[in-house]
């Protein structure tokens, strides 16, 4: 990791945030899922699991809300595992956050420390994943970047949400919960996915990038769909979920 080509921010939660100039940079989509976990009023859960952490922002701001009180984070691409845990170490984090360099894939083999992470020990996954579908063609769109660490960030190339559902499932307390922020253009195979690993969708609370105001001046005014949608999911529970809206 050049340290030439980080760019520092201060942030929410009076944390320091580096990041990679010409990477992908932290949004509202980070902080909106950290708020989306906090406003949970059970208490904190003992143990997390963040799946492709980046620079860590999200696994840092449930940390100083004390919300998750030991948090293994996990990155499969090396600069930004290595990137994490500077971020970790500059906000004096480390006893709260283990940063794993790991393929979500292999949640069989997770270790930390000499210690392995074992199956069903999670109170509490959490994931901001890849949201784009990836196909060959587009490598020959001019759609991707020519870094390939942001094209992995953004795109479905290393994992797609089948393979995350499946080792949050794996990891996952049996009752333990689920949190993801995604495109509501792909909530149709992220419920399936849900829907194979016994993980039951509680809660969804989509995101408008304006208020709808009544009444309204013209029909243009409804042609506005949700930007986001954040979803709660909890392992072995029966139906029933909850829809809400949050306007940016």
């Amino acid at each position: 990791m050049n340290l030439n080509n980080l760019r520092k921010d201060e942030i929410n939660d009076n944390l320091t945030l580096y990041q990679i100039k010409d990477g992908l940079l932290f949004g509202t989509d980070a902080l909106l899922l950290a708020d989306f976990v906090c406003a949970e009023s059970m208490g904190a859960y003992k143990t997390g699991i963040e799946f492709g952490t980046g620079s860590g922002v999200i696994s840092l701001l449930l940390a100083a809300r004390e919300k998750i009180r030991l948090i293994y984070a996990l990155e499969i691409q090396e600069i930004y595992a290595e990137l994490a845990n500077y971020n970790v170490q500059e906000n004096n984090a480390g006893d709260n956050i283990k940063i794993i360099h790991a393929d979500l894939k292999e949640c069989d083999d997770l270790y930390c420390g000499g210690e392995r992470v074992l199956p069903h020990s999670a109170d509490v996954v959490f994931t901001n994943p890849p949201y784009i579908k990836y196909t060959p063609e587009a490598g020959t769109s001019g759609m991707l970047s020519p870094h390939d660490y942001k094209n992995i960030a953004k795109r479905e190339i290393a994992c797609d949400i089948f393979d995350v559902m499946k080792s949050a499932a794996r990891l996952i307390k049996n009752g333990g919960d689920f949190y993801i922020i995604y495109r509501p253009d792909r909530l149709q195979s992220l419920f399936t996915a849900m829907t194979e690993h016994n993980i039951t969708p509680k809660k969804a609370k989509f995101v408008f990038a304006r208020r709808y105001e009544f009444p309204c001046s013209s029909p243009d005014h409804f042609d506005h769909p949700a930007s986001l949608v954040l979803i709660k999911g909890r392992q072995g529970a029966g139906e029933g979920l909850i829809v809400e809206n949050v306007f940016l």
